[in-house]
């Protein structure tokens, strides 16, 4: 009988298909003196719901937290529907549609599985927040996340509370079928940021260094329209905006 040693990074997908925690890159909540300091970048979010006619979004700054895995930090900008990523996403498959995942760091022992989940299913990136904390840092074991890791926190509140606050909009909790159905509207929403698919659009944009022109932008029914300094998204008097949190400072 001949053994084969499994490559690492196979042996992860196989213990995160499987079900079982993953002694891997994991993260937890801590403050913003834990951050690194040198992977910052702008993270742009913004939807359309049709009834009743309602555009909104927001921007704001997050750091990346995978400075082990130096080809994460940079790069062209991420695109993705982002979508709520849990346990109960496990079983499914990887989608044609391009999606960045989202959870909560809080639970520490859980975050290493679902990192390696949802890379194994063919996230983008992952913003993590806390709902306890400021923001989620990465604990530091080996192996580094295959794919990016951002952590952002809300003006007020934690990014959680900001997502809550949205109205219901599609493709909120990872489902390959749904994505599948969805993949060449959400593609061309990512590329014209036209809002059609209902979703929540995500633009990351790595290693940026000035954030002194950075505001949000969205589209409207009537075509794009211009972003405000504020960073929330400009609309006319007949649609609904409705921003979240904005322009965290470091």
């Amino acid at each position: 009988m001949h053994l084969y040693a499994l490559p690492l990074v196979t042996a992860l997908l196989f213990l995160a298909k499987s079900g079982y925690l993953v002694h891997a890159e994991s993260l937890r909540g801590d403050a913003k003196a834990a951050l690194p300091t040198n992977s910052r970048a702008d993270v742009s979010l913004s939807y359309m719901v049709s009834s009743p006619l309602t555009v909104g979004g927001f921007g704001t700054q997050a750091y990346e937290l995978t400075g082990k895995n130096p080809e994460n930090s940079t790069g062209p900008v991420i695109t993705g529907v982002v979508t709520r990523f849990n346990e109960t996403a496990f079983g499914q498959s990887t989608s044609a549609a391009k999606w960045i995942a989202v959870f909560d760091c809080d639970n520490t022992a859980s975050t290493a599985d679902l990192i390696s989940n949802a890379a194994r299913l063919g996230a983008q990136a992952i913003i993590a927040y806390s709902d306890a904390s400021d923001y989620c840092v990465a604990t530091g074991e080996a192996p580094p996340s295959p794919i990016p890791i951002y952590t952002l926190g809300g003006l007020t509140g934690s990014f959680g509370d900001a997502l809550d606050g949205f109205p219901t909009l599609q493709l909120q909790y990872y489902d390959s079928a749904q994505f599948d159905a969805a993949a060449a509207v959400v593609d061309n929403d990512l590329r014209t940021k036209s809002l059609k698919s209902g979703a929540l659009l995500g633009y990351i944009t790595r290693n940026v260094t000035d954030h002194s022109t950075f505001t949000s932008t969205a589209t409207s029914s009537g075509g794009p329209t211009a972003p405000t300094s504020a960073g929330t998204t400009s609309a006319s008097s007949s649609q609904k905006t409705n921003s979240g949190p904005i322009n965290r400072s470091y």
